[in-house]
Formats: structure tokens, C-alpha cells, sequence
């Protein structure tokens, strides 16, 4: 007999008993007794293990439970013994209460280095105390299985009829859980858990020989402080057949082999977690094993909880079975010694399928900031955060092959201009690989090359084995329809040599640490594939040979093997400048196509899946809406995101900021990081101290030139002239200028070569900062940082910025606006308030306010609203001065950025002072003056953040229903604004308190009426009885303030349902008063008892010698029903103010236009006016 089976469980949680706990561990029970079903090998098992989490909280009764309703049960099925049942702790079999109360200062927090670990380890004493709050997992343990040593190092062995000796090491992984928290208090283990190297060693040596070796611990290595998994992960890696985890609630099984171990990892997700799992990944799992060691095969059978079926079935996940090939050591002969194997083809083939699959459904963050250490260190799979890219044909099959760099250059230099002003065609890349067959595909760092190679990998591998996830890739439909191998070379791996094809493909794969008969069996098995055209041929970074030479010779061995397999598809991928160096193109029919930028939807799309994989379930919905609101909140942020990688880097720094774009800072400064230390796995990343102030430098100097590009020379001069600027920043001389710059363009692409401009009458290369944004972040830097051309030392930031100031200031009248210029320097500005010290702040802020006027002021509101470290007393002055400027607001103020301005204050930390200073000159401001300071506060409070409108109605209701008076007035002013936006509706509730607040003072008064006349207007409400007569009653009383009775005759006007009562000596009153009501009044007038009066006192008006009194006692005709539409009494036709001047002349072009507007004969239209004459007593001259 040479077959192994074992039974692996993980992760109980025994807190209490529970329904739902036993209904899952019944039916667990049931399904191991009826094991035979799942497979007929699964009979017989030889021993348990049990990898962690017995308990919950490492209390004696929790395990003695688990014992009762767990273990017992299923050793009973089994008909095992407890001595056949393998356990080792987890975080929630660490009784933390006795940690917290009794262990050592030191042990209190986490471990930082092997010298620590050795200290607690390395001696019993020591090692004991460190273990001590296992002593119930321990006694428990112990007592039960006899297992010895079950919470540091456990060695068990069991010999399977004679034919197999099983050694099984327990490691502890959990002993220092639960020490690193984050402020908000909450335990963080994940990079913090120790095993310590003394654990491993022991077990090691103490486990003597055997033929099948497992290792059984809590946790993944992921979890592990650096320090620690740098010592012992190889070691567990080394000596292991079998990697048996827990913790991690999730059950993928992966094999591996390679010089540094050959194993098999299989997690034993969790037997309970939840009845019902949040998500499916999480959803109760268990695993059985069993191998066949004269066979040479084996195979994990996954089983999961379905809550819809109330059983346990078989997995989702490789429809419950993952097949094992078992490696030659494992392998035993027919006299039961292990023997050699000669590699399977097809166990080969399926050996590179499952590594292929295993390295390319994963998206790589290692060269991303560590924002996040729990989505740093997580698995996010292709599949499910993938956002199609696109790309754009720069050169197709059909083009001449002797085309030259330079004339694909001048393509690519048109495009990138015309970009920004027209939307350049793109297409799907399965679609360009149906139509050429052979692609080389180009783009600039991070936008998304090796991801769009290892999509493709993916998704053919995943149709290979008839994945039901294949489906689930997105954009998989625009694939060639074809079952094809791909064939993955990642050009780092051929360590700068072409070679034949089987010697690339024997590196690649060597890299990837398969034996070297592993790689002979599969070249083997790729070369049929090729010669059986089932093949796609990949090579994955053609810039990433280091030498431009070596990346010729690999292009003309691309062009043989085309040559050779002429029907072989091909992709390569290049950066744009890596291919640029080489001076010529790749020829035999490759269509060179550029990777086109995301989209507005796609980003969306990418936040939506990001904000699934990485967020709570409550909380993803409402990530995803912050996030895309974030991206789309500034063009420049809107720019820098087409790039896949910094969209990725904004996702990662909003996780650590919150908000953007206030805290744009934070994002370009990691985005200028992430460009510099891109691709470090293959290439010294740039020292940023030497590299930065350069870059500010050159920034800066192209800021004051008002330029984007400028010609290479200029580049090296003003390189050379920062050398010389500043002798004592050492390392910016480590380089020549000229090498300097090509390692800038060629590793992290922050300056890239944008075409030949000319200059002097000569074509000459030009440069440009990859971004705009990168160029106004970089020059802000220089300002704080004083690295810039004319730097005077004797001044200070504040007297530094006073000139440019000026520069950046918008004139106030929008004729002499300097427009691009201008704004750059703006935002330089604004990043630099941001960016620089907390002692310079105020100086910089007062500095821009020197100058009072609407333009300094709204720019210094801005500078405020990215929230840089500004004083109170700062901050409060410059909104007084804002709003101080509120009354004036017009076209003129609106194109200087008033209201967005306003907006981006009352977004964060500054909107309780705005509110503050603008709901007092709201409250001092007579009636007729107020309305602007209401208005602008309603504009710039009201914001849609959740679209929950009830809950913002209600909130809104109880603060009109018990707050003070200025609270009520701001909350109705946000009503009133919601009102007019169409956000909301009226409810009883709403009305309501809004009545009751117009005893109040007129100032609260007006309020809470204008937010009804926007609801009598959009919201549906028609007053009642009783409130029509208040409303009647306040325009009878003619001390009623001036905005109260505004909106009152403008409700009246908009419910032609509500009783008048009023005179025409009352609406006459009004009409007076008012001059930007006249039309509702004449709406109001026209269900009066008498509207003749008022047409009488109003006819007496249109003889008055102002052109405007004339105007609106028309306008005031026009809400009688003078003019159904208003287009025959509007001086521009729109049916809207300005009226006509009664006096005015009617001109032929005028009737012809209107009779050819409302389909009419001009005789009719001439009719119409002249009864207008009649009626009204116009003196309109037809």
C-alpha cells in the first residue's frame, strides 16, 4: 500500500454554540462520513490536522467545546484516535487577556529584528515567558492528542503501513499576534508576526528522516515581519513536500518548484467563519489530500459550505479537485523505494499552465507606494480588477519597412498633440491580433504593457482548461477565437542574450525556477504547440535588455522565428524610448500600435473594482463614488489618471489622504517617486537626491519661460548651470548632464523626448515634462526647497513669491485675461502654499491678500481650500475678505472662479468659518441686498456626496425644528438651493418646519420662505388654506421685509390654485417696491376681483421717462397673459426679460422672424401686436 490521505481543517472560532454553528458542523460531520462519495480513495484516511484557530479568544472551555462538538465527532466518523489529530495554534488560541496583563513591556509590542527574537527563543526561561499565554492551547492539547510541544516547534511522525513515514512540524506563527495596532486602536498583524529562525532549526533537527514531510502553520509568510521571512521561509521552503495554513479563510492550493524548494501549498480555508460569508471567497471551507505514491499522482479535494443547499459540496474552485503530479522524490517504485521519473508531456505541459497562470492572474504593487500594507501584501487577481486597455495604430502591416523611428516619432508627436483637442480612434488589442497577427505594442511606464501581456496570458490559459472564469475576464470577447498556448518570455530573463528560440524559452523558464528536466520537458511540449499552430508567442519587454545592441539582435531573431513560423502570432511590448534607441523598427509585417490612455469610463470602471476588491463590503459602494468624484475633480488630476500605474497610485494614496484633490500634493509626490524608483527589480533606481533637484530645477526655469518643451541644449545648459549654481549638492555632480538626462527619460520617463521642434531654422530634439502637472509640482518644490535659476538667499519664501503673484493673477477684466499662462502659475502657487513649512504659511497667504482686490482675494480662498497649515486668524481674515465680495458677484466675478472657489472651501476643514462669516453679513444685509450672500452659501454647502436625500432632508428638519436662528437659516438656504437644483421634494415634515420659522426674525424668515417658493416652483408644494392666507396677510402688511414678500408673490405666482384676497392697491404697493418682480405680480394681479385697477396704475407707468420703468410694466402684461409665451414681449424672442420698451418700433424682420418661429402668417403676428395696443395701452409701433 503506498497511498497517503489526510483529512485538513482550519479555523473554528469556538466562541459559543450557536444555531447557525450547528447547523454548518452537522452537516460538516455528515459530509466526512460520506466521504466515499466525493471519491472512493478518500475511504481510508491516515491522520488529521487541525491548522489553527480551535478557539476564539484561547479560553480552556472554548477548546474543551471544540473538542466536543468538532474533533470528537469527526475522529469518530473517521475511526481514529485523538493521537491521530495534528493541531497547531492560532492568533484566536492566544489567550491576548493574559498578554495584555502579564507579559513584559517588550513583548507588548511587535519584534524588530533577530536579535530580539533570539532573545526570547534562544533561551527556555525566556521562551517559556513568551509562550506563556498558550497555556490553555497547550493543556488542552496536550491532554487530548498527547501531541508534545504543540505551541513552539511540534514534531510529529507517523508511519502509514510500513510503505510511508510521515513527519509533520507545527510552527507557532501566532506567538507575537496582536502587538502592532493602528491609532484607531484596531490589532494589524499583517508584516508583524514572527516565527523566529530558532523555532524552525529546532523542529528541523529534531524531525529525523521520512519520506513525506509536511509543515503545518497559522499563517502564510505574508505575514511575517521581513526580517523574520527572510530567515525562514527558504528554510520551511527547503525542507517541505507539503505547506498545510490557515488563517487566511481561503482555500487556493498552489505547487511550486525551484532551486529553492519543490512544494505544495494548501490552505484549509475556515470550517466555520459565518454561516453566510460576506463574500464567496470566504465562504466555509475544508480540504481532504490523498497520493498515490507508486502512481506518481495525487489530488486536493476542496469542499465549501453552500448556506442555499444547507451542505457541505464540492468547490467552485477547479470544480473541487486539484490534481497533484508528485515530484520524483515523492514519487516510490514498485519495491517501495523512491524513484526517478522521466517528465510526462503532459503533466509537463500542465506544469507550465499552472505556473503561467499562477505569475500572471496577479497585479503587481511592489514598484506602487506602501500606502496600505493589507493591499500592498494581498493577491489582486487579473481577473477581477482588469480594465481593458486600448490601443492606437501608429504604423500598420501595410507600411513600407524601411519606415524609420523618426517618421513613426513625428506620428506619435502629432497624436500626443492632438490628444488633448480630439478623440484619436482606438481599438480593443484582440481586435489588432485578429487583423496582424504580429503586434508590437509601445507605451511609456505604467501604462500597462506587462499587464496587457499577462491579460492575454491569462485569458487563453484560462480558456484552455475550460474555466467558467474565463467568461468573467473582461474584454475576452475581442480575442481571437482559438485555443492557443501562450508562450510567455519576459525579455529580463534572457539576461541581454537572443539566442535561439528553445534557449529563450530554456531561460525563461530556468528563471522561473523549474529544474532543468522540468524545462527540457517543457520547451519540448511548447516546440509541438508551435509546429502545431497553437501557439502565441509573447515577449514581454523588449526595452528591459539593457544594451541597445542586444535589443537589435533580439528584433532580428524576432524576424527569423516569424520567418521560420510564418503562420506564429506575436506580441512584444517596449517603452517608446527603449525602442526609440534602437533607430530602426521591428520589420516582417509588425503593426506598431501605442497604448492609448483610460478613458473617463474606464477609470471608473477601474475604481469600482478596485473599491470591491480592497474595501469593506459596507463601505464599497460609497469608495468607489469617492473615489471616481476624486479623478474627475481637476483636470489635472483628470490627466495625470489616463496613466494605469498612477491611476493606481491615486487609489493607493486616497486609501492613506481621504481626499483629494485638497491633498493633491501627496499624490504627485508619489507619483514622482513611484517614476523614480520604477522598474528597481532591473535597474538602480535614481538616487532622488540627485535627481529631484534637477528636476526642480529645470521646472522651474521652464515655469518662468512660460513654456512645455524646450530643445535638449537648453536642457544640458540649464543643467550645467545648476551645477554651478549649487557646488555643495554633491550628488547632482555624480553624472554628466547628458547621461543624467537620458537615465531620466529612459528609467522613470518623468522628462521624455516630445518630437523635433524648430528652433534657430534647425529641427531639433525637444523635452517635456511627461505631465504639465508633474512640471507645476516639481516647480512649487523648488520654490520651498530654494533650488531655482536667480535664487536670492537674503528672502524669504513669502518676498520670494510676491512677483510671481502678480504673474499669476487673473485681470478682473476677462478681456486681458492672460489664460494659460497664468493659471500654471497659479497652480505653482497654490502647490506651493501647500507643500511648504508651517512657519511660512501665514507669511505666504498674507502676502497674496497684500492686494485686496476680487481677483487676490478668490486666489487666496483657493490656496486656503487645499488646507495647508494656516492659522485660524489667517484663514479667517482672508474668508472675511471673500466674502466680502460676495455682493458683487456677476459674470465678471463667476469667470474668476467665485462660486468654485466658494465650493472648494465649504468642501473641508475651512467650511464652519465660511459659513460663520457669510451667515452673518447674510443677517445684517437689508431684505432687498441679502439674497446674493443666501444664495452663494446654499450654492457652496449643498453638496450630493451620498444622494441620500431623506436622511440630509431630516437632518435639515430637526435643526429648523430645535436649532438657533442662524443654524435654521443656513439649513433652510440649503433647502432652498436643493430646492432649485431638483434634489428634493416637498414633505409634510419639511413644510412644516419651515412655516414655523417665519415668526422669526425677517432675515430667518426670508429663508424659510424662498426655500418654500423653490418647492412651490420645482418641489410640488401648493399651500393650504390656511398658510395661502398667512402669505396674503404678509403682502397686506407693507412693512413686511423685502425678500419675505419677494418670495411670497413669487409662490402666489407659481400655485394659480391659491385664493387672493389682495387689492390692486396692494400688488400696486409691491410693484413700486419691487423692480425684479413684475412678472409674478402681473401673475398675481391678473386672480385679483379687480385686475383692471392694476392694469389702469400700471398703463400710467408706461409714459414714465425711464426705459426700465417701462420695461417692467410689460413684463408685468406678460404674467397678465398679455403674451402666453413671452416671445411677442421679449426684446430677444426668448420669452424671458428684457422686455420690450413700449415706445420701441416694430420692425418687419422682427414679425418675419417671429411669424417663421411660431409657424405663422406675419399679417397675424402684426394682428397680434396691435390688440397688445389695444388691451394693455401699449404704444408699440407696428
Amino acid at each position: 500500500m503506498s497511498t497517503v490521505t489526510w483529512l485538513h481543517l482550519s479555523d473554528w472560532h469556538q466562541d459559543c454554540d450557536s444555531f447557525d454553528r450547528g447547523v454548518v458542523c452537522a452537516a460538516l460531520v455528515q459530509d466526512i462520513k460520506d466521504r466515499r462519495t466525493i471519491h472512493k480513495s478518500l475511504e481510508s484516511v491516515d491522520f488529521v490536522v487541525f491548522s489553527g484557530d480551535a478557539a476564539q479568544s484561547g479560553k480552556k472551555k472554548e477548546f474543551e467545546e471544540t473538542r466536543d462538538t468538532l474533533f470528537s465527532p469527526v475522529l469518530a466518523e473517521l475511526g481514529l484516535p485523538p493521537e491521530r489529530l495534528f493541531v497547531v495554534p492560532g492568533n484566536h488560541d492566544l489567550d491576548r487577556d493574559y498578554v495584555r496583563k502579564f507579559y513584559p513591556p517588550d513583548l507588548q509590542q511587535p519584534l524588530r529584528d533577530d536579535a530580539a527574537v533570539q532573545e526570547w527563543l534562544g533561551d527556555d526561561r525566556a521562551r517559556s515567558k513568551a509562550l506563556e499565554g498558550f497555556e490553555a492551547f497547550e493543556s488542552f492539547i496536550s491532554g487530548y492528542t498527547g501531541q508534545a510541544n504543540c505551541r513552539y516547534g511540534s514534531v510529529g511522525r507517523l508511519d502509514i503501513l510500513d510503505k510511508t513515514n510521515v513527519v509533520i512540524i507545527g510552527l507557532n506563527t501566532a506567538w507575537m499576534c496582536g502587538r502592532n495596532k493602528k491609532s484607531s486602536g484596531e490589532v494589524d498583524d499583517r508584516g508583524y508576526l514572527v516565527v523566529g529562525e530558532p523555532q524552525i532549526v529546532d523542529a528541523i533537527n529534531n524531525s529525523g528522516g521520512g519520506d513525506l514531510r509536511i509543515v503545518v502553520m497559522h499563517h502564510s509568510f505574508e505575514w511575517l515581519s521581513d526580517f523574520d521571512r527572510n530567515r525562514v521561509e527558504g528554510r520551511i521552503k527547503e525542507w517541505a513536500d507539503f505547506i498545510l495554513l490557515g488563517h487566511a479563510h481561503s482555500p487556493e492550493v498552489a505547487s511550486l518548484e525551484g532551486t529553492g524548494g519543490a512544494y505544495t501549498l494548501i490552505p484549509g480555508g475556515a470550517c466555520f467563519s459565518q454561516r453566510t460569508a460576506p463574500h464567496p471567497r470566504w465562504t466555509n471551507s475544508y480540504n481532504f489530500v490523498h497520493l498515490d505514491r507508486a502512481k506518481g499522482k495525487g489530488a486536493v479535494y476542496l469542499r465549501r459550505w453552500d448556506d442555499s443547499e444547507h451542505q457541505w459540496r464540492a468547490h467552485t474552485l477547479s470544480d473541487g479537485v486539484y490534481p497533484l503530479t508528485l515530484r520524483p522524490g515523492l514519487k516510490i517504485s514498485s519495491n517501495g523505494r523512491r524513484g526517478k521519473s522521466v517528465p510526462d508531456p503532459a503533466a509537463a505541459e500542465q506544469r507550465y499552465r499552472d505556473l503561467l497562470l499562477e505569475t500572471c492572474d496577479i497585479l503587481d504593487l511592489a514598484n506602487l507606494p506602501e500606502q496600505d500594507r493589507n493591499v500592498a501584501m494581498r493577491r489582486l487577481e487579473m481577473r477581477r480588477l482588469y480594465v481593458p486597455l486600448r490601443v492606437r495604430i501608429e504604423a500598420k502591416t501595410s507600411d513600407a519597412e524601411e519606415t524609420s523611428w523618426e517618421d513613426m516619432e513625428k506620428r506619435l508627436d502629432s497624436r500626443r498633440r492632438a490628444s488633448a483637442l480630439e478623440d484619436v480612434r482606438s481599438y480593443p488589442v484582440g481586435e489588432r491580433l485578429a487583423a496582424a497577427r504580429r503586434l508590437i505594442v509601445l507605451g511609456d511606464p505604467g501604462a500597462g504593457k506587462t499587464t496587457l501581456a499577462r491579460w492575454i496570458t491569462t485569458a487563453y490559459l484560462l480558456r484552455l482548461k475550460a474555466d467558467p472564469a474565463f467568461s468573467e475576464l473582461p474584454d475576452v470577447a475581442s480575442l481571437p477565437d482559438a485555443d492557443v498556448l501562450p508562450i510567455l518570455i519576459r525579455c529580463r530573463d534572457l539576461e541581454g542574450r537572443a539566442g535561439t528560440l528553445d534557449q529563450m524559452l530554456t531561460r525563461t523558464l530556468r528563471a522561473a525556477e523549474l529544474s532543468t528536466a522540468e524545462a527540457e520537458a517543457v520547451v519540448g511540449v511548447l516546440r509541438q504547440k508551435i509546429e502545431a499552430k497553437s501557439a502565441l508567442l509573447i515577449l514581454d519587454g523588449l526595452d528591459e535588455i539593457s544594451l541597445s545592441v542586444e535589443r537589435l539582435r533580439l528584433c532580428a531573431q524576432i524576424e527569423k522565428i516569424v520567418i521560420a513560423h510564418h503562420d506564429l502570432p506575436v506580441i512584444v511590448t517596449s517603452r517608446i524610448v527603449g525602442y526609440r534607441e534602437m533607430g530602426r523598427r521591428l520589420g516582417r509585417n509588425f503593426e506598431h500600435l501605442t497604448l492609448a490612455d483610460f478613458s473617463g469610463d474606464d477609470k471608473d470602471v477601474f475604481a469600482q473594482r478596485w473599491c470591491a476588491l480592497v474595501e469593506r463590503p459596507e463601505r464599497q459602494e460609497m469608495a468607489a463614488k469617492e473615489l471616481i468624484d476624486d479623478i474627475h475633480s481637476s483636470d489635472r488630476i483628470e490627466r495625470l489618471t489616463g496613466n494605469p500605474m498612477l491611476l493606481t497610485t491615486m487609489a493607493l494614496v486616497k486609501r492613506k489622504v481621504g481626499r483629494l484633490p485638497q491633498r493633491r500634493v501627496e499624490l504627485y509626490e508619489q507619483a514622482v517617486g513611484v517614476l523614480l524608483n520604477w522598474r528597481s527589480e532591473l535597474d538602480a533606481p535614481l538616487d532622488p537626491k540627485e535627481a529631484l533637484p534637477q528636476l526642480y530645477y529645470l521646472a522651474h526655469a521652464m515655469c518662468e519661460r512660460g513654456v512645455q518643451r524646450l530643445p535638449k541644449r537648453d536642457i544640458i545648459g540649464l543643467l550645467l548651470r545648476m551645477r554651478a549654481d549649487y557646488p555643495n549638492l554633491h550628488t547632482v555632480h555624480d553624472r554628466p548632464p547628458e547621461e543624467f538626462l537620458a537615465l531620466l527619460e529612459s528609467r522613470t520617463g518623468l522628462m521624455i523626448e516630445a518630437g523635433r521642434d524648430r528652433y534657430e531654422g534647425k529641427m531639433v530634439p525637444v523635452y517635456e515634462f511627461r505631465h504639465l502637472t508633474f512640471q507645476e509640482f516639481l516647480a512649487a518644490s523648488a520654490l520651498v526647497e530654494g533650488i531655482f535659476r536667480g535664487r536670492d538667499r537674503g528672502l524669504s519664501l513669502a518676498q520670494t513669491i510676491a512677483p510671481l503673484v502678480d504673474r499669476a493673477k487673473l485681470d478682473e477684466n476677462p478681456i486681458y485675461n492672460r489664460g494659460e499662462v497664468a493659471e500654471s502659475w497659479r497652480e505653482v502657487l497654490r502647490l506651493c502654499v501647500t507643500l511648504c513649512s508651517s512657519d511660512d504659511v501665514d507669511l505666504v497667504l498674507n502676502e497674496i491678500l497684500s492686494d485686496e482686490s476680487i481677483s487676490r482675494v478668490i486666489f487666496a480662498v483657493l490656496c486656503l481650500s487645499d488646507e495647508p497649515y494656516a492659522s485660524e486668524w489667517c484663514a479667517e481674515n482672508i474668508i472675511k475678505s471673500f466674502v466680502g465680495h460676495v455682493d458683487a458677484i456677476n459674470r465678471r466675478n463667476d469667470m474668476l472662479g467665485m462660486n468654485s472657489a466658494g465650493i472648494a472651501l465649504a468642501s473641508g476643514r475651512w467650511r464652519g468659518l465660511l459659513r460663520k462669516e457669510l451667515l452673518a453679513a447674510f443677517f445684517l444685509q437689508p431684505g432687498k441686498h441679502r439674497s446674493s450672500l443666501g444664495g452663494f452659501w446654499g450654492e457652496c454647502a449643498t453638496r450630493w456626496e451620498n444622494g441620500d436625500s431623506d436622511g440630509w432632508v431630516a437632518d435639515r428638519v430637526t435643526i429648523l425644528e430645535q436649532g438657533e436662528e442662524i443654524d435654521g437659516a443656513a439649513a433652510a438656504l440649503e433647502i432652498m438651493y436643493a430646492a432649485y437644483r431638483g434634489k428634493i421634494s416637498a414633505t409634510k415634515s419639511l413644510v412644516a418646519a419651515l412655516i414655523s420659522r417665519l415668526g422669526g426674525s425677517p432675515t430667518m424668515a426670508h429663508g424659510a420662505v424662498w426655500a418654500l417658493a423653490w418647492l412651490a416652483e420645482k418641489g410640488g408644494w401648493v399651500p393650504d388654506e390656511k398658510i395661502n392666507q398667512l402669505f396674503n396677510n404678509l403682502l397686506k402688511d407693507y412693512d413686511t421685509d423685502y425678500g419675505v414678500a419677494r418670495s411670497v408673490i413669487w409662490i402666489l405666482s407659481a400655485t394659480p390654485a391659491a385664493d387672493i384676497s389682495l387689492s390692486a392697491d396692494d400688488l400696486i404697493h409691491w410693484f413700486n417696491v419691487m423692480d425684479d418682480a413684475e412678472e409674478w405680480i402681473g401673475k398675481v394681479a391678473s386672480r385679483t376681483r379687480d385686475p383692471g385697477a392694476f392694469i389702469t396704475h400700471t398703463a400710467c407707468c408706461l409714459h414714465d421717462g425711464e426705459p426700465k420703468a417701462r420695461r417692467r410694466c410689460v413684463g408685468a402684461f406678460v404674467g397678465m397673459g398679455a403674451d402666453p409665451d413671452g416671445i411677442l414681449l421679449s426684446e430677444h424672442l426668448t420669452g424671458y426679460p428684457p422686455w420690450l420698451d413700449p415706445a420701441t418700433t416694430i420692425f418687419d424682420n422682427r414679425i418675419n422672424g417671429i411669424a417663421k418661429e411660431k409657424a405663422m402668417n406675419p399679417d397675424e403676428i402684426r394682428a397680434r401686436y396691435r390688440e397688445l395696443n389695444e388691451r394693455f395701452r401699449l404704444r408699440l409701433a407696428i
